[in-house]
């Protein structure tokens, strides 16, 4: 079971989305994912500082869609992000990898 949150306008408040993650636990999901825009930097503040407070035995996969999307994957990635999501052909969401270059990215923090 898959829960998740999209906001395809912002990335809301730290206290939605903790109010969000408290009413997807009651649910016992096997992974809490979120999707938010992120085209301003503090947008992508409040996604990564969220995923990094949050993430423990509940797997978290979280996505910034955007101008700093791409970025944002590769920092989620980074970070253990739970899923990534690549296009195979044309993205479906503004910084949505390609394939490619999600290969490369995974690629890149391959010890």
């Amino acid at each position: 079971l898959i829960l998740s949150l999209h906001d395809f306008a912002d990335t809301p408040e730290p206290a939605i989305l903790q109010a969000a993650l408290g009413r997807a636990l009651r649910f016992h999901p096997a992974i809490f994912k979120l999707a938010t825009r992120t085209d301003r930097p503090a947008q992508l503040d409040r996604l990564l500082v969220f995923f990094r407070e949050n993430s423990g035995p509940l797997p978290l996969a979280a996505m910034g869609m955007g101008k700093l999307g791409l970025q944002s994957r590769r920092e989620l990635l980074r970070l253990g992000s739970a899923l990534n999501y690549a296009a195979l052909g044309a993205a479906n969401a503004p910084g949505q990898p390609t394939l490619r270059n999600l290969r490369h990215l995974r690629a890149a923090y391959i010890l």
